[in-house]
């Protein structure tokens, strides 16, 4: 897990993932996350030939455009190495991130996620959980923006959501692996 290092004078939420997972209750939310954490900035990740229906999409959901920072796809170890120019990422609803979720605490960018009720809307709940982060987990639109909110007025702090995720099974992967052989043996056992 590295530690971040950003500009401390400006805050950037992140979404860097596929924009099919785009939807208007998505978009509203972050407009007035964007609204309620005054000189925030959304770095979003947009194709080359995408970034002008992407900026019409939110001009619809009245972003300011002035706020949002469009940057280029890029390949794997580029993206890793930029994950950390954020200061949280937004995790996409319905459908959860899994590998960019993973790929943010890694990095030591904490990720603010909405759990839903179908499998596709708990990856992300599931990746926090494992990473001791479950107060990034929002049960509810209005919660998912308070909880951005609290990260931005640093209620929540991201080093401290750093030191969770080294001190979690997500950073001790052999452990986990380990307690988990010792819990299938003893249930098998047991049968």
């Amino acid at each position: 897990v590295k530690t971040n290092s950003l500009n401390k004078t400006e805050f950037k939420f992140g979404t860097f993932q596929s924009l099919y997972k785009l939807n208007p209750a998505l978009l509203r939310t972050w407009s007035e996350i964007l609204a309620q954490c005054e000189g925030a900035k959304l770095v979003m990740a947009a194709p080359e030939g995408g970034k002008t229906i992407l900026r019409n999409l939110l001009e619809e959901y009245e972003f300011d455009i002035s706020r949002v920072e469009f940057v280029p796809l890029l390949r794997q170890d580029l993206h890793l190495e930029r994950l950390s120019s954020v200061n949280c990422i937004l995790d996409t609803f319905p459908y959860n991130g899994g590998t960019s979720v993973a790929d943010s605490l890694a990095a030591g960018v904490p990720v603010v996620s909405l759990q839903g009720k179908a499998i596709v809307s708990r990856v992300a709940s599931s990746i926090l959980v494992a990473a001791d982060l479950p107060e990034l987990v929002a049960k509810n639109e209005k919660e998912y923006i308070q909880l951005a909110r609290e990260v931005f007025l640093k209620n929540i702090s991201i080093h401290d959501c750093q030191e969770k995720i080294k001190n979690s099974y997500f950073a001790r992967p052999a452990d986990f692996s380990s307690d988990l052989y010792e819990a299938l043996t003893n249930i098998t056992l047991r049968s």
